[in-house]
């Protein structure tokens, strides 16, 4: 909470970025897919869930 307050009395840089956001995002789903499945799922730079 306080680098968001920083960020936005000051400018500074946030500590993640959309990049970072969305990794998190295909991993998160990525873990559900496994889970569904019961089954490892190879999580490669193009990973999509299906």
């Amino acid at each position: 909470m306080d680098a968001f307050i920083e960020l936005l009395r000051h400018g500074t840089a946030p500590l993640a970025g959309i990049r970072d956001g969305l990794e998190a995002q295909r991993l998160a789903e990525a873990a559900q897919v496994s889970l569904q499945r019961g089954q490892p799922v190879e999580l490669s730079s193009d990973w999509v869930p299906n």
